[in-house]
């Protein structure tokens, strides 16, 4: 496709990543606020890194422009109606101000419709060396689910830990738990998390179970938390176990 006028709408943390990437390849591109839509071409090219609640809103306002319109959100599908003008380039990622990132290792899913878009997208992936896959709204929205899951709750999880050794230092805490944390995460891979579950719960160990509730007896928000995984826990050996009983 020709080389049209790019422009980042947003400098929150992802458009402060994609901005600093174009800029370590040499792409040309202003980054603006969603106020300075007037300061877009017509028939230019637009990133759209604003929060999701914006996205629609703003397609809808740029598609007289006949711009093109890139966004990177997971949880928002392309209408029907946008497909001509929408593509999606989604990194798969926790991405934050003042963190580094190395781009090769973010997984990223594009979804495209038209042949400029689908052209754009295939050069710009090959330029930054990513190696991008084709995914669908639907699939899309899927794995952006299992993301809340692997990534926002286990920092909830991280901060319920912390909640409760509050009388702990901060090394004291990261010095106990982090290795622990390490090791879940490392094991995964090689088997299915159900497969990788110990604890308290799986043994039908009440007694232990008992005793961690006790312990969070002034903490009502994490108690209700242990409670609610415990039975999850619980409630899923269950159903395994009648499934392996049932294959033999």
């Amino acid at each position: 496709m020709d080389v049209l006028k790019t422009y980042i709408i947003g400098r929150g943390n992802l458009g402060s990543h994609i901005a600093n990437l174009f800029r370590e390849h040499d792409f040309d591109f202003k980054i603006i606020n969603i106020s300075e839509l007037s300061l877009v071409d017509q028939n230019s090219l637009v990133w759209l890194c604003i929060p999701d609640s914006a996205i629609g809103e703003l397609i809808e306002k740029l598609i007289p422009s006949g711009c093109l319109m890139i966004y990177a959100s997971g949880a928002i599908n392309i209408q029907e109606k946008w497909k001509s003008q929408v593509g999606v380039w989604y990194p798969l990622y926790s991405i934050r101000k003042g963190y580094d990132l190395e781009w090769k290792e973010v997984p990223v899913f594009t979804e495209s419709y038209t042949k400029p878009i689908t052209l754009y997208l295939k050069s710009l992936n090959s330029k930054l060396g990513i190696n991008a896959k084709e995914l669908d709204s639907d699939k899309r929205l899927k794995l952006h689910l299992a993301a809340v899951f692997v990534n926002n709750f286990t920092n909830a999880l991280l901060n319920a830990a912390e909640e409760s050794l509050s009388d702990f230092s901060r090394d004291e805490l990261i010095n106990a738990l982090l290795p622990i944390a390490k090791q879940t995460i490392n094991r995964w891979p090689a088997a299915n998390a159900s497969e990788l579950q110990t604890g308290p719960a799986v043994r039908g160990d009440n007694d232990t179970i008992m005793r961690h509730l006790a312990q969070l007896s002034n903490l009502p928000e994490e108690s209700e938390l242990y409670a609610s995984i415990t039975k999850y826990i619980a409630q899923k050996i269950k159903q395994n176990t009648k499934k392996s009983n049932k294959s033999v």
